[in-house]
C-alpha cells in the first residue's frame, strides 16, 4: 500500500496502490477540476486557485485555467521508486518553479509556444517526498506525471516516540530495517543528513518539540513519515500572560508552551482569546494563561483609544475597490458615490512594477477590499481645502500567507509602528474575512496627501476617513496651546498620539513638552 503522507498542516492524505517499473500517475489542473490518478498526489488545501490567464493545450487537452503557483502554493507526492517526471506549465510568463527547492531553468523546457505550454522532462528523479513549488515568479501549472523507472522500495514505519510527563525524559522505539533513527528538538525536519542520531533515551526541557523519523538506506527502504511529540511536564505553572497595545489594538501571548489564554475588561468575565483586536474607548485589560487547570496569575495594562476629533465641516468617507478607477500610470482615481466628495482624490501605489487589485470576494456591508502590493508604500491624494484628521483602516490578511512574515501596518501618515508588537490579526476563510476585518485607528493632520505601508503578505483594506475643511477652526482635539514651529528648538518630536515622528511629519506635534503646528 502506498502511502501519503502529510508535509504541511492542513493538507489532504492520500492512499494509492503498490508502484512498479513502469506505472504512471498523474495529476492535471484544469479550473476547479483537479484530477488525480489513483489519488496520488496532495497539494495545500486552503491555498491554491485557479486563474484564466494560464491557458494552453497539452497531448489533446485544452487547459483553459491553470493552477496558480503563489508563494504557498505547494503540490506534493511521495515515490516508492526512481522515476522519471514530466512538469507542463504556461509560457504565459518567463517564470519558473521549483521541483524540491531547486529551480528548473526555462532553457532546460520545450516550449510549444504556438499551444502556450512549457514542458519539462526530469529523469532518475529518487523515491522519496517531492514538491512543486513557485520559483522566480508567478505561473501557471497544468499537469504532472510520475513514471516510475526504478524498482519499487518500501516506507519505513515511523518511529514511536513517547515522553515521561513528570521527568521530560523522551524514549523513541526501534524500527525494522532502519539504518538508524534521527530526531529534532529545535524544530527542523530530521533527515539523513539533519538530526542527533537516536541512541537512549534523552532529557528535554518543557514545552520541546521531539520529531524523530527512521532513516531508510534508500535502496531498498524510505525514510518514514516525520513523528512529532510536544513535551508537557505535568504540574507546570503558566507565566502571566503579556499584554501589548498600540493605537488601541490590544495583543496578548504567553510564553508557557500549550497555555490557553482569557482575557477581560472587569477582571471577572472572561472571554477566550483567539487573535489581536481593537477597543472603541479606554479600558483596562485582564489577562491570564491556563494549561492542565494550574492557572498564572493575571496580568493587566490600561489601553487608550486614539481620540477622534470633531467639527462642524466633518464628514465621513468610504475609499474602497469599488470606488476607485485605475489609469495606466497606477494611480486610482476616487469615483465617488451620492453625497461624497470625489474631485481631487487619489490611490498611488508605491510600486511601480505592480498594481491594485480588488478583493471581489471580501466585502463588509457594501465596501470591497483593495489588494495591496507586498511592502508597498500607498499614497491618498487629499483635495485642495481638505484635511484628513483621522483614519480607521479595516484589514484583511489570509492566514495561510501570515504564518510566513507578520503582517502588519507599519507606517501611517509617515509614523512608524512595530507590527511585531501587535500584528494584524489572519483569518482562515471568506466568512471570518467578512465579519471579522482587522481594525486599526490613526490620529492624522494631513493635507495634500499622506502615506500608509503595509509589511509582509498583501493586504486586503478599505479606508473610512474622517474629513474637514483645512481651515476649520472649529476643529476639537484635546489640543490647545499651540504655538508656531519656528520657536522650538531640536528636539525629538512627537505627535498627538505621543508617537516619536520625523521632521518631514506634518501637523501638530509635540517637542520639549509643548505643542506646535509643524509645516
Amino acid at each position: 500500500m502506498k502511502k501519503i503522507f502529510t508535509l504541511l498542516t492542513m493538507l489532504v492524505c492520500m492512499v494509492t496502490t503498490a508502484s512498479a517499473v513502469g506505472e504512471v500517475f498523474t495529476i492535471s489542473f484544469n479550473g476547479a477540476n483537479e484530477q488525480s490518478t489513483e489519488n496520488y498526489f496532495s497539494w495545500n488545501a486552503d491555498k491554491h486557485n485557479f486563474n484564466s490567464k494560464f491557458a494552453g493545450t497539452y497531448e489533446g487537452v485544452d487547459y483553459t485555467s491553470g493552477l496558480k503557483m503563489e508563494g504557498a502554493t505547494k503540490v506534493m507526492w511521495k515515490s516508492e521508486a526512481a522515476a522519471t517526471v514530466t512538469i507542463v506549465q504556461s509560457t504565459w510568463s518567463a517564470k519558473t518553479n521549483n521541483l524540491d527547492g531547486t529551480e528548473l531553468a526555462v532553457e532546460s523546457a520545450v516550449e510549444d509556444l504556438a499551444n502556450g505550454v512549457r514542458v519539462y522532462t526530469i529523469t532518475n528523479v529518487p523515491a522519496g517526498d517531492h514538491a512543486i513549488t513557485r520559483g522566480s515568479g508567478e505561473n501557471g501549472l497544468f499537469l504532472i506525471k510520475v513514471e516510475y523507472t526504478g524498482a519499487a522500495m518500501t516506507t519505513l514505519d515511523a518511529p514511536v516516540v513517547t515522553a515521561n510527563t513528570t521527568t521530560g525524559e523522551v524514549t523513541i522505539g526501534a524500527v525494522a530495517n532502519a539504518k538508524e533513527i534521527r530526531y529534532t528538538i529545535d524544530g527542523s525536519n530530521p533527515t539523513a543528513e539533519n538530526g542527533e542520531v537516536y541512541a537512549a533515551p534523552f532529557i528535554v526541557a518543557d514545552g520541546t518539540v521531539v520529531k524523530a523519523a527512521a532513516i531508510g538506506d534508500e535502496v531498498s527502504f524510505i525514510t518514514s513519515a516525520i513523528t512529532e511529540v510536544q513535551v508537557l511536564i505535568e504540574g507546570t505553572v503558566p507565566v502571566a500572560p503579556v499584554v501589548a497595545q498600540q493605537n488601541g489594538s490590544v495583543a496578548v501571548s504567553c510564553a508557557t508552551p500549550a497555555a490557553t489564554i482569557e482575557y477581560s475588561t472587569d477582571n471577572a468575565t472572561w472571554s477566550p482569546y483567539v487573535r489581536s483586536f481593537t477597543l472603541f474607548e479606554n479600558a483596562t485589560i485582564y489577562a491570564r494563561a491556563t494549561r492542565a487547570g494550574v492557572t498564572s496569575d493575571v496580568a493587566s495594562v490600561e489601553v487608550a483609544v486614539p481620540v477622534k476629533p470633531t467639527a462642524s465641516s466633518m464628514e465621513t468617507i468610504i475609499l474602497d475597490g469599488g470606488s476607485f478607477q485605475a489609469d495606466a500610470d497606477h494611480t486610482y482615481i476616487w469615483n465617488g458615490t451620492p453625497g461624497t466628495p470625489n474631485e481631487g482624490w487619489s490611490l498611488v501605489c508605491g510600486n511601480e512594477s505592480k498594481s491594485y487589485s480588488t478583493g471581489s470576494d471580501i466585502t463588509e456591508d457594501e465596501y470591497t477590499a483593495i489588494k495591496a502590493s507586498n511592502g508597498a508604500s500607498n499614497t491618498i491624494k487629499i483635495p485642495a481645502g481638505k484635511k484628513v484628521v483621522f483614519a480607521t483602516i479595516y484589514s484583511y490578511v489570509n492566514a495561510a500567507s501570515s504564518g510566513a512574515r507578520t503582517c502588519g501596518w507599519r507606517e501611517v501618515g509617515g509614523v512608524t509602528y512595530d507590527v511585531n508588537l501587535v500584528p494584524n490579526q489572519a483569518f482562515t476563510n471568506v466568512e471570518d474575512h467578512k465579519t471579522n476585518p482587522d481594525i486599526r485607528m490613526y490620529q492624522l493632520d494631513a493635507t495634500g496627501e499622506f502615506s500608509f505601508t503595509n509589511t509582509g503578505e498583501q493586504h486586503a483594506f478599505f479606508l473610512e476617513l474622517m474629513v474637514c475643511d483645512a481651515e476649520d477652526n472649529t476643529l476639537v482635539s484635546g489640543i490647545d496651546g499651540i504655538v508656531a514651529e519656528d520657536t522650538v528648538v531640536d528636539g525629538p518630536v512627537y505627535n498627538i498620539a505621543g508617537q516619536q515622528v520625523t521632521k518631514s511629519y506634518k501637523g501638530i506635534v509635540i517637542k520639549n513638552g509643548k505643542k506646535y503646528i509643524q509645516k
